[in-house]
């Protein structure tokens, strides 16, 4: 943005010549328009110098009668003044030179605040002496409109500190008015619900770490966040209905003896189904071996020595197996034996 405190720039030189037409009124000298570059500043101070410019008939109107009731008293303590000392008080009125260098100091001063603002700093004021009614508002609303915007930043920079910090819960006063409480009721908003949504996560996996696959998230979200709320609770659900094909699986076989039994989750995909296909293996191993065992006693007790397991397991299994088969052959010899030595 062009430095506007330059006094060669066309907003100053405007600035100026406006305030000059406003000092000395406008019934005479036509309001100069500016057509030069613009921003959000020059426009700011533009429209509050228009409307100062609309109130200051009515003032002088005011200022004029409360006047003019009072001439007529001042009149004889006016005549009393002598002539010396009235002359020495209009040797203190600011020539039109010096007038207008107070009013490019004056006017350079407020866009040196707006640039600050512009710049995101917010620490600077008018601090340079105006005169007259129009330059004395206009500083003040200057400093005032800063004043509100320092407010503001700071409350929405320590909510999104406070989130980056994991502090959650921080919230910004909502007490500015118009556009300013708008916005800072949707950081607070923004604020809230992140809150609710990472503490409802937070709660949901406390609660699966202990056990309990009962709780979701359950808060009104939107957009993405309602995204995520869909996704952890799909996640949820499936956790949930793993964990309670399992343990049926786990209680029929390992529990209750019946053999045969299989998890089913249609729709599991990846390490859950992974994890499902390998309970299932070992649902089928027990299955297969307790059956097999028991048919292998069955052909004992009718005196048949021909039946072997042929499991195709490993490791334990595989050793109880090669011991039955084992314990089948010297059954047989001794068998046999038997036969002979009784024929």
């Amino acid at each position: 943005m062009a430095d506007i405190a330059d006094p060669n720039q066309p907003f100053l030189d405007h600035l100026v010549a406006l305030l000059a037409v406003y000092e000395h009124g406008t019934s005479a000298t036509p309001i100069p328009r500016y057509d030069g570059p613009s921003n959000w500043q020059t426009a700011s101070i533009l429209r509050s110098i228009e409307s100062l410019g609309r109130r200051a008939p009515a003032a002088d109107a005011a200022t004029g009668s409360i006047s003019s009731s009072a001439a007529s008293s001042s009149s004889t303590s006016d005549s009393a003044i002598p002539h010396d000392v009235a002359g020495a008080a209009g040797a203190h009125a600011l020539s039109d030179s010096d007038e207008l260098q107070l009013l490019r100091t004056q006017a350079a001063a407020v866009a040196q605040v707006c640039d600050s603002v512009y710049e995101g700093d917010f620490t600077r004021r008018v601090a340079v002496p105006v005169q007259g009614p129009l330059m004395v508002h206009l500083s003040d609303s200057v400093n005032n409109m800063v004043e509100r915007l320092a407010l503001f930043a700071h409350g929405i920079a320590d909510v999104g500190t406070s989130v980056v910090n994991g502090q959650l819960g921080s919230q910004t006063d909502t007490n500015f008015g118009g556009t300013w409480t708008e916005l800072s009721t949707a950081v607070n908003t923004m604020s809230e619900q992140l809150t609710d949504t990472v503490r409802a996560v937070a709660q949901l996996v406390q609660a699966f770490t202990i056990g309990d696959f009962t709780v979701r998230v359950d808060i009104d979200l939107r957009g993405e966040m309602n995204d995520l709320k869909v996704l952890v609770n799909a996640m949820a659900d499936r956790i949930q209905s793993v964990a309670a094909e399992l343990l049926r699986v786990a209680t029929e076989v390992g529990i209750h003896g019946r053999l045969g039994h299989q998890a089913k989750v249609s729709d599991a995909l990846g390490g859950w189904r992974e994890l499902i296909g390998s309970i299932n293996r070992t649902c089928a191993t027990l299955t297969v071996l307790g059956r097999s065992v028991t048919f292998f006693a069955s052909a004992l007790e009718r005196n048949d020595y021909t039946q072997k397991l042929n499991l195709g397991v490993e490791g334990e299994l595989l050793a109880l197996q090669v011991s039955l088969n084992g314990l089948v052959e010297r059954l047989a010899t001794a068998h046999a034996a038997n036969r002979q030595w009784t024929a």
